[in-house]
This record gives C-alpha cells, sequence and structure tokens, in this order.
C-alpha cells in the first residue's frame, strides 16, 4: 500500500475528504493527488502523521500499527532525556 492509499483511507474513516484533509493541513487542494508521483518531505509525513495519530512508519508501510501510543512515546523521550544527561 502506497503513502496515499493510507493516507486516503485514514481519511475515509474519518468521514474527510481528501481535499478537507489538505485544507486541515494547510496544503494544497490537490496535494494528497500530488503525492502518487512525488514522496512527500519528511515534515509533510510528520504533520500528516500527527492530524491522523499515526506514527510516520505506519504511513511508510515500515508498521502495521496504526495508533500511536503517547504514554509509551513520552516515557521514550523521557529515557532518552535522562540518558543524554548521564553522558
Amino acid at each position: 500500500m502506497t503513502i496515499f492509499e493510507r493516507v486516503k483511507e485514514l481519511s475515509e474513516k474519518q468521514g474527510k475528504s481528501l481535499q478537507r484533509v489538505s485544507e486541515d493541513l494547510g496544503f494544497s487542494s490537490n496535494y494528497f493527488y500530488r503525492m502518487k508521483k512525488q514522496q512527500p518531505t519528511a515534515e509533510k509525513l510528520k504533520l500528516i502523521a500527527d492530524y491522523f495519530n499515526v506514527s510516520v512508519d505506519y504511513l511508510l508501510g515500515r508498521a502495521e500499527a496504526k495508533s500511536v501510543n503517547l504514554f509509551d512515546y513520552h516515557i521514550q523521550m523521557f529515557c532518552n532525556l535522562c540518558l543524554s544527561f548521564q553522558s
């Protein structure tokens, strides 16, 4: 499944058109259709992932889990921060 197909599926599950999602994110109205031919930037991927509450890895097809577990994410970030102070 391509990034475009994943985004389309996510938008349909929320009952939104791709044009509406594009507008919500401040993208051009046909932005997602252009993704069929060119890859989005890392910054835009992050915005899209945050919008749908999924991981960037899910959008890229590298992970099957859609939802980001924010608690686990924050624990991991805290642990990384603690480790950076130890070095």
